[in-house]
Order: C-alpha cells, then structure tokens, then sequence
C-alpha cells in the first residue's frame, strides 16, 4: 500500500507555446525540475515523426518520473509531457495516446505518482515566429519535426482534439516572457498546494 503521493506537472503543448520559459524560471527559483528532454532521449537523431523516436521518450520520461518519486521528491515539473509525443506522429497517435494514458493511470494507482497536464498555446502566427527567432538565435536542428510543412497545424488540432485530457490551458499569444513566468508560477504554486 502507497503511503506517499508524488505530483508533476507535466508542461504541453507545440513549439514556442512557452514550456521551456515556464520550465527554465520555475525551476531557477522554488520548484524541482524534472531532466528529460527529448534530446536527450533521441541522440541517434530518429526523425521525431517516427514511432521508435517517441517510444524512446516515452520510456526515458517514465524512468526519471519514477526515479524522483523514489527519491523522495514530492512534486516537480517537466516542460515536455508524454502526450507531447503524440501530437507529432505521422501515424498511430490514437493508440500511443491510450497506451500513455493507461501508464499514467497505473503510475497514479500502483505507485503514487499523480500528473496534472497543463496544455500551453498560442497562436499559430506567434508560434511560428518564437521559432524563427530561437532559430536565428541557436541554429536550427535539421531533424527537429516543427521545421517541416504541416506539422505545427497537425500537432495543434491534435492537442485541440483532446482537450479534455488538460486540467488547465494557458494561451501565452500576447504575453511576455515575464508575464509567461508570472503566470505558471502561480499555477504550479495552487497546484502543489492542492490536499489529494
């Protein structure tokens, strides 16, 4: 029997929504942040349309969730969700979106480990333009998905299609970096502070 709960906010949403500004100044102040990037999961550079890629994600997100919990850390954030994975597949999102949810599920009931899914936006326009420019200013990544025709428009009718899995929506269009920050902080802050 579980006798300790462990919360995480999982960060998703498209390129530029905001997670990594929401992730990068929670995490610098009073929130444990969880490592599992995507990179990191995908060094071999899989086109991250293919189900390999995310599958590799998947499990490396799931491994470090588990790993914190046992540690004794009680809540910490992770500016990618395993959702995330499905948004960009070319095919079998449907079944990769069940199978996750079913491990979130058993995550919850056979370990303690609760994840609240907070779905980050903004308009396409805006998103688009937040990419260019961290393009001018890292360099662009030639396998990186958001680059190719289409799949910004795919992803976002896919978060849109499943709505009802996101416990909270931040439309982060005219919002500042600061304003971005400000306003996650306080919602990390409600939810942390939530008796389950």
């Amino acid at each position: 029997m579980r006798s300790r709960i462990t919360r995480v906010l999982a960060l998703s949403g498209p390129s530029g929504a905001g997670k990594t500004t929401a992730f990068e100044s929670l995490t610098s102040s009073s929130f444990h942040g969880m490592d599992a990037k995507y990179s990191t999961s995908n060094q071999h550079k899989i086109s991250s349309n293919q189900l390999l890629s995310k599958w590799m994600f998947l499990g490396y997100w799931f491994k470090e969730a588990y790993n914190l919990h046992i540690d004794g850390v009680t809540g910490f954030l992770s500016d990618r969700s395993p959702l995330d994975s499905c948004a960009y597949l070319n095919h079998g999102a449907d079944l990769v979106r069940d199978l996750t949810l079913r491990s979130f599920q058993e995550l919850e009931a056979e370990k303690g480990v609760k994840v609240d899914h907070i779905y980050m936006t903004a308009s396409i326009s805006t998103l688009r333009e937040r990419a260019r420019q961290r393009d001018l200013q890292f360099g662009a990544e030639p396998h990186r998905l958001s680059e190719k025709s289409g799949a910004l428009e795919s992803s976002i009718a896919f978060y849109d299609s499943n709505a009802s899995l996101f416990s909270r929506k931040i439309d982060t269009t005219n919002m500042s970096i600061e304003v971005v920050a400000q306003t996650c902080r306080k919602m990390a802050t409600e939810i942390f502070s939530e008796d389950l």
